[in-house]
């Protein structure tokens, strides 16, 4: 799946004894989409997420990297594509099954992350990585949770 993420977050000074620390929220919406192409006609995925929660982030003395953790909880509408087995085979290398979406709707999600931004300008954070292992809760409907892992990169435009 691929896509692109929108958010806001608000870093306040932890403390005046260790002023290289931030705390504050982090608000975010996720749009991602794709299909499961390793499967011959494979089912279109989605998933829209917004989450929030909290942000730690560190500014290093002498260079201009600020690594940071967050733990974010929220909700979901997904549309998660499965191989259901059916005794259909066209090939030696294409999986045995027929793939349909046999999950979807709301679900509770929650993540935990972190990365790195190095500072371009005034304005601008290169987010040069970002790690974020998250789980969609679909146990509800008497379906198994989704495991989501995630490695990206991007830009950070701060507001004045």
């Amino acid at each position: 799946m691929y896509g692109v993420t929108f958010g806001t977050y608000f870093d306040k000074h932890f403390s005046q004894h260790i002023p290289n620390m931030t705390l504050g929220p982090d608000f975010r919406l996720a749009l991602q989409s794709g299909s499961n192409s390793a499967y011959s006609g494979g089912p279109a995925q989605s998933l829209i997420s917004i989450l929030l929660g909290p942000r730690l982030a560190f500014k290093l003395p002498v260079v201009p990297i600020h690594p940071y953790i967050e733990g974010l909880i929220g909700g979901s509408d997904s549309q998660i594509g499965e191989l259901i087995p059916d005794g259909y085979q066209t090939s030696a290398n294409t999986p045995r099954g027929t793939a349909i979406n046999k999950n979807g709707g709301g679900t509770m999600e929650g993540h935990v992350l972190g990365g790195l931004d190095m500072k371009i300008s005034k304005h601008l954070d290169w987010r040069m990585v970002e790690f974020n292992y998250g789980k969609l809760f679909l146990s509800a409907g008497g379906t198994p949770d989704y495991g989501l892992t995630t490695l990206s990169t991007g830009f950070v435009v701060r507001l004045p």
